[in-house]
């Protein structure tokens, strides 16, 4: 080998090396890179997720949510720290879940694991001080290569003082604010609830129409505002002679309602009746004075309708009985197994036999 292509190959070998030791600075430099920012990549995720307003998890698909991961927004919304729930050590998740409440969860995850769909759902979960929460969950299946579902993966956070806020409007929308008692449109909402359920499985429930008689007179004796007093004691009384599932509302203006459930007729008109008397014998306080009213009750029940009538026609037939026992004289119940004064002047009805005659 001349000495010429002998400095030349050493010249190369130096040169290979060289680069070759340069490679190795810059894919150790660039390896350093990519570490310390995968390493802040992890430090923001984990920041991020410690400082979200509820639960970040990922869990297993099985019948006890086995925890697999938590955020420390657990604590806050639970009230049971990372380690109780994570692996079900202590508890599951389906523990924390309201009994009533479990059935519905599954039923809205088994849902959107068939249609493929994100899951977002509203349930009430029990903390640990015993106190229920809302809670707002969206989350989604985790899958394998085949398809498989591995976990699931999303955020749960409290929207109770929402729900809060909803069911306070909720009721305003609902009662009436001179009496306290349901509104017109509420009684509406529910008959019409009453009358489907009724006619997918009968059970019987009465409507009641009470108007006060001459209320007027109360008006204008001691004015408008003594007399929504009036109505609000007459609105106690009446709640108080029904019980506590019954649905007492105000139709409008110093007419009323009384739905009676699961009584027939007869039944409701012995409440009626009851309530009538107490009305009767009672002396409403007003500006220092007491008030003496009465009040006209016309009953009917939804066994009474044929299949093809509604709330119209319920509403109607306890209307003209009502009308029925302003013509017999106020104060007193009618319903439908006794004769009387139509509202038409036709066929007659009566009024209940405790009734007292107008003098």
């Amino acid at each position: 080998m001349s000495p010429q292509l002998l400095e030349l190959l050493l010249a190369i070998c130096l040169l290979l090396l060289l680069l070759s030791g340069g490679l190795a600075w810059v894919s150790n430099r660039r390896l350093q890179q990519i570490n310390a920012a995968l390493k802040e990549s992890e430090r923001s995720k984990a920041v991020l997720i410690a400082n979200l307003p509820g639960i970040a998890y990922r869990c297993r698909y099985d019948p006890d949510w086995t925890m697999e991961f938590l955020s420390q927004g657990c604590d806050q919304l639970t009230g049971y720290s990372v380690q109780h729930l994570l692996g079900n050590r202590r508890l599951s998740w389906n523990d924390i879940i309201l009994p009533e409440d479990r059935e519905a969860v599954w039923r809205v995850w088994d849902e959107a694991r068939e249609s493929g769909q994100p899951c977002r759902l509203e349930y009430r979960i029990r903390r640990a001080d015993g106190q229920v929460r809302w809670v707002f969950e969206q989350g989604d299946f985790v899958r394998d290569s085949q398809g498989e579902i591995e976990a699931l993966e999303g955020l749960i956070i409290d929207i109770t003082d929402r729900k809060m806020a909803e069911a306070e409007l909720y009721r305003q929308s609902t009662l009436d604010h001179v009496t306290g008692l349901y509104n017109r449109r509420y009684l509406m909402e529910r008959l019409n609830q009453l009358l489907a359920e009724h006619r997918r499985e009968p059970r019987p429930f009465s409507l009641a129409i009470l108007d006060l008689d001459h209320f007027k007179q109360v008006n204008d004796a001691y004015g408008h505002q003594a007399g929504d007093q009036v109505l609000a004691a007459f609105s106690r009384l009446l709640q108080s002679c029904c019980r506590p599932y019954d649905l007492v509302g105000r139709y409008g203006g110093e007419e009323f309602m009384a739905i009676i459930l699961n009584r027939d007729t007869a039944a409701a008109t012995q409440v009626m009746e009851r309530f009538r008397a107490q009305v009767a014998a009672r002396a409403f306080a007003v500006n220092g004075d007491g008030a003496h009213i009465t009040v006209s009750i016309g009953v009917a029940a939804s066994g009474e309708l044929g299949s093809d009538d509604g709330l119209d026609e319920l509403i109607r037939l306890a209307d003209q009985r009502l009308y029925a026992a302003k013509e017999l004289g106020r104060d007193r119940v009618v319903d439908r197994d006794q004769p009387g004064v139509s509202s038409e002047g036709g066929a007659t009805l009566s009024a209940s036999a405790s009734g007292p005659r107008a003098h």
